[in-house]
């Protein structure tokens, strides 16, 4: 069991108000600190994943990814879906309807 002071110490290291924990039952104690410590997982789960992500992502990819973090709006307009297509393509070997039907079958 833990000492009220230590209590009182975890919970203004959790970035709570200190005069606020004198107002605080038990229960609300438990559930705010559940609270803290699960934000506290997510911000470090987060800082995990931005750290994989810069190490493993191109540089294009990465301000892609960023901007879409901050909710920046990434989609295109509708004219621009013909060329994305067409750079897409680029350097794919042409296939008619038969052969890739012959070559689903073969796998």
């Amino acid at each position: 069991m833990q000492s009220i002071a230590s209590l009182y110490s975890l919970y203004c290291e959790a970035g709570f108000a200190e005069e606020t924990f004198w107002t605080l039952t038990p229960r609300r104690y438990l559930i705010v600190m559940r609270g803290a410590q699960k934000r506290r997982a997510e911000r470090i789960a987060d800082t995990a994943e931005a750290a994989w992500v810069g190490f493993h992502v191109e540089r294009k990819d990465l301000d892609r990814y960023c901007a879409a973090l901050r909710g920046e709006d990434l989609t295109q307009p509708p004219e621009a879906l013909g060329s994305v297509l067409t750079s897409a393509s680029t350097g794919m070997a042409v296939v008619s309807w038969p052969e890739y039907l012959a070559q689903r079958k073969d796998t």
